[in-house]
């Protein structure tokens, strides 16, 4: 795997976290922890699964990183028109909003792709996550438009995986 593929997996997997910086109005550092701890244990819990997983689909084995990532691009394109957003003002109500937003990880989890580079990507998803959310916090009063754009670029992220690890 090349370095800019290694990046694009926890990037993609994080970028996420610009809506929930932008809809959440508990500190940034709070929601930034919180944000790391679900999305680096839902991708710790796919790579746990992912053994179980794939030995049942062994002959379309190569296929399953380009539809997981194909999915996750439409369930990003989705969010994108049918999601509405409001601001969380809870622990428990951002603990829900990250889970909820955070469940690519394990999806992402159960790719070969991210068996194959596990520490960069666990390193990548360590640093992306704050950070996306203070892109997040910082763009928060932008609008519906740059938070669709977010949408957008996530979805491209997955499309241009899907595409790449076919």
């Amino acid at each position: 795997m090349d370095i800019f593929f290694s990046l694009l997996l926890p990037a993609s997997v994080t970028i996420d976290n610009v809506v929930i910086g932008q809809n959440t109005s508990l500190p940034p550092s709070r929601v930034a922890v919180i944000s790391t701890v679900i999305h680096l244990t839902l991708l710790m819990v796919g790579v746990y699964l992912a053994p179980y997983i794939t030995p049942y689909i062994p002959a379309s084995e190569h296929w399953i990183s380009p539809a997981l990532f194909t999915l996750l691009g439409i369930l990003s394109l989705w969010t994108v028109f049918h999601h509405t957003h409001q601001m969380v003002a809870s622990v428990t109500g951002t603990l829900f909003l990250s889970s909820v937003l955070a469940f690519d990880a394990l999806l992402l989890g159960l790719t070969p792709a991210v068996t194959k580079t596990l520490a960069f990507v666990f390193v990548g998803v360590f640093f992306f996550s704050p950070l996306f959310v203070w892109v997040g916090r910082t763009t928060s009063k932008s609008g519906a438009k740059i938070r669709r754009r977010f949408g957008y670029a996530e979805a491209a992220l997955f499309f241009g995986l899907a595409g790449y690890t076919i």
